[in-house]
């Protein structure tokens, strides 16, 4: 156990250091992604452990705190084949204002984290963030946002199926889609986690 946390913050830094690479080195997707994975394992496991370890003993994760993992996992699940039934339906399109929208929402997700940090850093009051209704809200807002990033994941990888694009590109687009996989499954994971503390 003692071990989690430095795991977590080693792992959340490797892990910036090798998206950076891919994202502006799009070419090093076939070496670098996998390597991105196994790192990203580690972060999540130690994210989900110490999640599991707040949530002991409470009614949403029973006596060892695993059932909020479980939880957060099934919906995880549930959101990534929902959203790809909205978009093979072509319920939910990737059409411009679509696209544009979601990315200004989230770059505002992005800001919001951002200043939330800056004020950590210099004793500014963020309870708001981290306990009581704003953040279970604002956290259910940021689960819609990463959400509704799987459309453009799923038009990437079509688009570049369609178009023929290089092979690196496939690797480059099963990245774009594991981080954000992960975006939601760590944001329902807080989700349920603030729920919970309201119990």
């Amino acid at each position: 156990m003692a071990l989690v946390k430095p795991i977590f913050f080693a792992s959340l830094i490797a892990g910036i250091g090798l998206c950076l690479l891919i994202v502006f080195k799009p070419k090093t997707a076939p070496f670098a992604s996998p390597i991105y994975a196994a790192v990203q394992g580690l972060w999540v496991g130690a994210a989900s452990l110490l999640y599991s370890q707040m949530a002991a003993g409470s009614k949403l994760g029973g006596a060892t705190g695993s059932g909020i993992v479980l939880q957060a996992s099934i919906l995880t699940f549930g959101v990534l084949f929902g959203m790809l039934f909205l978009y093979k339906a072509r319920i939910i399109k990737a059409t411009g204002p679509v696209v544009g929208g979601i990315m200004a929402a989230t770059v505002g997700v992005g800001l919001l984290y951002l200043t939330v940090m800056i004020m950590n850093m210099f004793g500014g009051n963020t309870s708001w963030f981290y306990t009581g209704w704003i953040a279970i809200a604002i956290s259910g807002v940021v689960v819609v946002i990463a959400s509704m990033n799987l459309i453009i994941d799923f038009d990437v990888i079509e688009s570049g199926a369609n178009a023929g694009a290089p092979k690196y590109m496939e690797w480059y687009a099963a990245f774009g889609l594991l981080v954000t996989v992960i975006w939601i499954y760590l944001s329902i994971l807080r989700l349920l986690s603030l729920l919970n503390s309201r119990k």
